[in-house]
């Protein structure tokens, strides 16, 4: 009897933390599948944060593990521990499931079963909050082939940036968005909306995406044009519509939000690069990057968020569990003979210990991230199955956001450098020397709490992040991605 009891609990933790690898991976593939391929590669994109499954989502969807605790013991015979699921019928199990749940914008809940729109549109949302005006720029994106345009970019740029018309009536096809971006900005206020269903499309997050290179470029070109007013204009409109795409929506939003951060950062030190920036406009660029720099969306906001949204979905589902169980027996046939062994209250108890684990685990986020690397992370998992699949995923959290405040902080240094140099020819000896005249605050390493490292020669500089294993190597190598690596910010 208790040897079924496990199994059953077992299952529905795989059940579980499949879906929601689903989810995610769904998401992600909207953002990258709409991403043309010519422009997709970003070596200093973050990595996206995706909940490890105990077995392999490309099999059965199921692993042979017993008991809770995960390795059956040797007495059990290893071909019955675990039936075998077809992965379609998962697939499918997974969708229904989650598409139980609904809710809607303002926060009610819809029966199971009943219509709801596929996703989210400005029409959706009130324009006293910035999102309506987000979401209205990606629905204003202009029909262009989109892998003509991307190539016709990268030709641009790799020219030089001439000042072709051609290029400027491509950039004002997308005027109407990228007025409703900044529009959204000045509103302000933004929330992105909440998940109705674990199911949800949120096609709006690749077209912000898009947006964001296009915008970048148009920067660029302002840049090679000489407006470098403009360029870092766009630049900063660019990290505040990263801050605030970000705001209040799913974990997806935030990561879709470091690559828009990214983005932004990466043109924007590209243009520090060429030296041609006025000491005011280095001035105006430096004084809204440090405000900026401290609206950005918390990674333990974005995981509270995503909690909240798994706390009202099964708290929905609790409310339905004899229709939670009926779908279980009637989408799987695998899973009959355990869902009919298993009752209610075990269903039940599984579910609310793994949200208890959820925010237990989530408090570290909101330490430091060298502190937070000193907390024992698999103590705050239990034995619950369910925790075991969803939240060692959820540890790579900490690190995108300190990555994104080191691109953040480091290009900033990199303007006050450069505006160092205008001023008196020679770049500063310390990074001491640039505060309080040329930066308010000097802000530390986010993965160490210590300086940013920088040198200085007679021709140039190096600035760089000690980067996630908080190992400082000399800035050996500008691949931001490889293990170990420094973050380089300027090599000359």
């Amino acid at each position: 009897m208790w040897k079924n009891i496990s199994l059953v609990l077992g299952a529905i933790a795989i059940v579980l933390g499949s879906l929601y690898v689903l989810y995610v991976k769904g998401e992600k593939w909207v953002v990258s599948t709409q991403a043309p391929q010519t422009m997709a590669a970003d070596h200093r994109e973050p990595l996206s944060v995706e909940p490890t499954p105990a077995g392999d989502d490309q099999n059965s969807g199921v692993e042979d593990s017993a008991a809770p605790g995960g390795k059956p013991s040797a007495q059990e015979d290893r071909s019955t521990a675990r039936p075998e699921i077809p992965t379609a019928d998962l697939a499918a199990l997974l969708k229904k499931l989650m598409g139980a749940s609904r809710t809607r914008a303002d926060g009610e809940h819809e029966a199971p079963g009943q219509d709801v729109p596929q996703h989210y549109t400005s029409k959706d949302i009130s324009p006293d909050n910035g999102t309506h005006h987000f979401l209205l720029a990606a629905e204003l994106f202009p029909e262009v082939d989109r892998d003509w345009l991307y190539t016709k970019l990268a030709e641009f740029k790799a020219n030089g940036w001439p000042d072709d018309p051609e290029l400027w009536m491509l950039f004002d096809k997308f005027r109407d968005s990228f007025d409703a971006i900044r529009t959204g900005l000045e509103v302000g206020n933004a929330m992105m909306p909440t998940m109705r269903s674990f199911s949800e499309q949120m096609p709006y997050l690749a077209k912000f995406r898009d947006l964001a290179r296009i915008m970048a470029m148009e920067g660029q070109m302002y840049a090679a044009q000489g407006n470098y007013e403009a360029a870092f204009d766009n630049y900063t409109a660019l990290i505040g519509f990263a801050n605030e795409s970000a705001r209040g929506g799913p974990i997806i939003s935030g990561l879709v939000g470091y690559a828009i951060g990214g983005i932004a950062i990466d043109s924007l030190a590209e243009t520090l690069e060429w030296g041609g920036a006025s000491p005011q406009d280095c001035r105006v660029l430096i004084e809204r990057m440090q405000s900026l720099e401290g609206q950005a969306y918390s990674a333990w906001e974005m995981a509270d968020a995503e909690v909240q949204t798994f706390e009202t979905w099964l708290g929905t589902i609790l409310d339905e569990k004899t229709d939670l169980r009926e779908l279980l027996r009637s989408e799987s046939g695998g899973l009959e003979l355990l869902v009919a062994i298993s009752s209610e209250e075990q269903i039940e108890s599984l579910l609310r210990g793994a949200v208890r684990d959820y925010r237990d685990f989530i408090g570290h986020f909101a330490l430091p991230y060298y502190e937070a690397q000193a907390v024992d992370t698999d103590a705050l998992i239990s034995e619950n199955p369910v925790s075991q699949i969803l939240l060692p995923g959820m540890g790579k959290l900490p690190a995108q956001e300190a990555r994104a405040s080191a691109r953040c902080r480091g290009t900033m240094i990199m303007a006050g450098v450069e505006l160092y140099r205008t001023e008196n020819d020679a770049y500063p000896a310390s990074l001491d020397g640039l505060v309080p005249k040329y930066l308010s605050t000097l802000h530390e390493d986010p993965f160490t709490g210590n300086s940013f490292v920088y040198s200085s020669t007679e021709s140039g500089y190096l600035l760089y992040s000690t980067g996630s294993d908080m190992q400082d190597d000399g800035g050996a190598t500008d691949d931001w991605d490889a293990q170990g690596a420094d973050m380089v910010f300027h090599r000359d």
